[in-house]
């Protein structure tokens, strides 16, 4: 699920599963050069995403982006 602007994008992520989710990676259709996680741990790399942490059964990630402004 994703909340877009000029300048930010907000991106959540859900494991609606019993298995976790190991590393899974993001692709963005935009480069971006910063970001803010909440309960995950992520890497940035232009308009790739990857959550390092596992993602849980049944949680949620969420981060925020932003590029240069």
């Amino acid at each position: 699920m994703c909340e877009k602007d000029n300048d930010t994008m907000s991106v959540g992520v859900f494991n609606c599963f019993a298995d976790p989710l190991t590393n899974p990676v993001i692709m963005l259709g935009e480069k971006y050069s910063r970001i803010e996680c909440l309960n995950c741990e992520a890497m940035l790399d232009g308009n790739k995403v990857t959550i390092t942490n596992k993602l849980h059964a049944f949680s949620a990630a969420v981060f925020r982006l932003y590029k240069d402004i």
